[in-house]
């Protein structure tokens, strides 16, 4: 089939790679690789703002039995097979969530399969979340009196990607198996059909991301705004991330790469307004609980201010066909709205959407 993919952000890379060995592919797109919005992802495997529930746009958890789920733990085993190729930009980093609500059920369903997965998923005991909890309090900046405290939490080894050279080497990946590149920007999807049917293309699928929204016309988008910061690790040896989303001052996050670090975030609607990040608040609440963070003061004009907005979508990722009402239009698969998931669901997705392809194509279609 000759198969035109459009957006070249991790989703649309990861499409192309799975399709390039068995059909002719061409990603058009006005960004490729590290300009798109992927490139500023924290890219740690983790299900995150996956689904939302409409009235509050409060995240939804996953469930178990949940497709998105299956996707995730497909992709995880093709991640760790990419942390183990040179030059891929991704490896293995242990770190620990941690969790201050007293609901057991605040617990990700992902955990329950995760035991025996590649990430060595262990709960923290006890003696561990005190003294988590005694770090915290004895920090340099504590928290005031009275905040929650950490009731629970979890450790695990999982793959992370520095995408300013995973981005592109997952773009040489997709070159090397026949993929083209052609830079091209559509209006919209009818817009892509028509230019792509002239030229013959019996397949379009949609990996636009946030901008699916426009392009696809798609309501249910609901792109969820990211802050944080980047700064170089200057010699320091940061082997752990850390992730504390109950934060009472606001979720905290430290994902280490090689020569930098990563200090987080928010995850807000792109349409209000985030007041009160700065890098210095960032940086206490990541000292409580990071002590090799404690005396990092990297001069200001290394720390760099990220904001990238996450292609959220109600009801999880469209992963579906369309076709035409007008024949001889291409056939249309729609793979976007990963939410904060894109790099933690793309191969399960992209080889969900070859199966799709397999089950729609017959001679008089395709």
């Amino acid at each position: 089939m000759k198969i035109a993919v459009i957006g070249a952000g991790v989703v649309g890379l990861v499409q192309a790679l799975e399709l390039a060995p068995d059909h002719d592919v061409t990603v058009f797109a006005d960004l490729f690789a590290a300009d798109t919005n992927s490139v500023k992802a924290t890219a740690m495997w983790h299900l995150f703002l996956v689904k939302l529930h409409r009235e509050t746009l409060a995240e939804k958890p996953v469930l178990d039995g949940d497709v998105h789920l299956e996707w995730a733990f497909e992709t995880l085993e093709t991640l760790c097979a990419w942390a183990e190729s040179p030059g891929s930009g991704v490896r293995m980093v242990p770190g620990t969530e941690i969790f201050r609500s007293a609901e057991p059920e605040k617990m990700p369903a992902w955990t329950k399969r995760a035991a025996g997965s590649p990430t060595h998923f262990r709960m923290l005991t006890p003696d561990e979340v005190a003294s988590l909890n005694a770090l915290e309090r004895a920090a340099i900046s504590p928290p005031p009196p009275g905040e929650s405290e950490i009731l629970y939490g979890y450790r695990l080894t999982t793959p992370v990607a520095d995408m300013a050279i995973h981005l592109p080497w997952l773009l040489e990946q997709a070159r090397l198996l026949g993929a083209r590149f052609i830079e091209r920007r559509f209006a919209d999807l009818s817009d892509a059909a028509n230019g792509l049917q002239r030229l013959g293309f019996d397949v379009i699928i949609n990996c636009t991301g946030v901008a699916a929204a426009a392009f696809a016309d798609d309501r249910d988008m609901c792109a969820f705004r990211g802050h944080y910061f980047s700064a170089p690790s200057g010699g320091l040896e940061l082997t752990d991330y850390l992730g504390d989303d109950e934060n009472p001052d606001g979720m905290t996050y430290v994902v280490p790469r090689g020569s930098s670090v990563v200090v987080g975030g928010t995850a807000v609607p792109a349409d209000r307004p985030v007041e009160g990040f700065t890098w210095e608040r960032a940086l206490v609440r990541a000292q409580r609980l990071y002590p090799a963070l404690a005396w990092f003061k990297p001069a200001d004009d290394e720390v760099h201010h990220i904001v990238c907005d996450r292609p959220v979508r109600l009801d999880g990722v469209r992963l579906e066909t369309e076709i035409s009402s007008k024949p001889p239009l291409p056939l249309v698969v729609h793979n976007y709205g990963h939410g904060g998931s894109g790099w933690s669901m793309c191969v399960g997705t992209a080889r969900a959407v070859r199966r799709l392809l397999t089950a729609v194509a017959s001679p008089s279609r395709l």
